[in-house]
C-alpha cells in the first residue's frame, strides 16, 4: 500500500499574478495548479495557463489540472472552462494541453504513478501521514489541556470562591462577617443605582450601547432588503478574498527579495 504524504505547496510570485503548485494527494494521479491574477490578465489567460503549465511540467513530469482565479478568488474560465490540463507524451515527451479536464482522466488512467512520489519531488517539504496523525494528536491533546485548565478555573471561580467565602464567614471571626455583609450591601447598592439610572455611566457602557443601537438598526433595514444585504455581504467577501491574495502577494515578494539579497 502507497504511504501517503503531504506535499507543502509551492508558491511563486510572476508579477502580476501568483502560482501555487501542488503535488498530488491521496490516491490522486496528478499536481493541480492555482493561478491567482493580482489585476486584469495580460497577455490573455489561456496563454498564462498554458505557459506555466509547460514550464511545471519541464520541472516535474506529473500531469497537472490548472485552475485561473481573480484578485477576489473568482475562478475564470476560457472556452467555456474552468480548468486546463496537460500531461507529457509517452512518445515525444513533449507537453500535450486541452481545455477538456475530461482528457486527463484518460491519461492518467493509463499512466504508471510511481510507488513513492518523493522520487520525482525530491526538493519539496514533505510529511508522511503519520507524522500527520501525530501532529493531529499532538494538537488534540494541547486543546483538551486547555480547556481542562479552562474547567479548573471556571470551577474556582463559580464553586470555590463562593464555598471560600462561605466558610471564612461561617468560621471567621466577627469582623470578617461583618465585611463580608458590607460587601453584599454595596453591591447591592450599586445593582440598585444601575437599575433606576442614578449611577453615571462609562465611557466603555456608553460604546457598547451605541455599538448595541447599530447592530439592531442594521438588523432591522438587513430584514426589511435581504436581496440588498446578500449583495452587500458577497461585496464584502470578496474585498477580503482580495486583501488577502494581495497580502499573500506581498509576502511572496518579501520571501523573493530576501532570497534574492541571500
Amino acid at each position: 500500500m502507497r504511504e501517503r504524504l503531504h506535499f507543502e505547496e509551492l508558491k511563486e510570485h510572476r508579477g502580476t499574478y501568483i502560482v501555487g503548485y501542488a503535488p498530488p494527494f491521496g490516491d490522486a494521479k496528478f499536481s493541480t495548479l492555482s493561478i491567482t491574477f493580482l489585476s486584469l490578465p495580460t497577455p490573455p489567460i489561456r496563454e498564462v495557463v498554458e505557459g506555466e503549465i509547460r514550464q511545471w511540467l519541464d520541472r516535474y513530469p506529473v500531469p497537472i489540472m490548472a485552475f485561473a482565479w481573480d484578485s477576489t478568488e473568482e475562478i475564470l474560465s476560457e472556452e467555456n472552462s474552468y480548468s486546463c490540463v496537460g500531461w507529457l507524451d509517452a512518445v515525444t515527451n513533449k507537453a500535450v494541453l486541452s481545455w477538456d479536464y475530461q482528457d486527463l482522466t484518460a491519461i492518467t488512467d493509463k499512466w504508471h504513478a510511481p510507488e513513492d512520489w518523493r522520487s520525482i519531488f525530491a526538493d519539496v517539504p514533505v510529511r508522511t501521514g503519520s507524522q500527520m496523525s501525530e501532529r493531529g494528536s499532538k494538537q488534540t491533546r494541547e486543546r483538551r489541556r486547555q480547556v481542562l485548565w479552562w474547567k479548573i478555573l471556571l470551577a474556582i471561580w463559580a464553586v470555590g470562591i463562593p464555598v471560600g467565602l462561605a466558610l471564612l464567614e461561617f468560621f471567621g471571626p466577627q469582623w470578617l462577617a461583618v465585611f463580608t455583609l458590607f460587601v453584599a450591601l454595596a453591591s447591592a447598592w450599586g445593582a440598585f443605582r444601575r437599575l433606576w439610572g442614578l449611577e453615571k455611566v462609562s465611557k466603555r457602557e456608553e460604546r457598547d450601547a451605541e455599538k448595541k443601537r447599530k447592530m439592531d438598526h442594521y438588523f432591522y433595514h438587513c430584514e426589511r432588503n435581504p436581496t440588498g444585504f446578500a449583495a452587500l455581504k458577497a461585496e464584502n467577501f470578496a474585498k477580503d478574498a482580495e486583501e488577502r491574495v494581495r497580502g499573500e502577494a506581498a509576502d511572496l515578494l518579501l520571501r523573493k527579495s530576501i532570497s534574492t539579497h541571500n
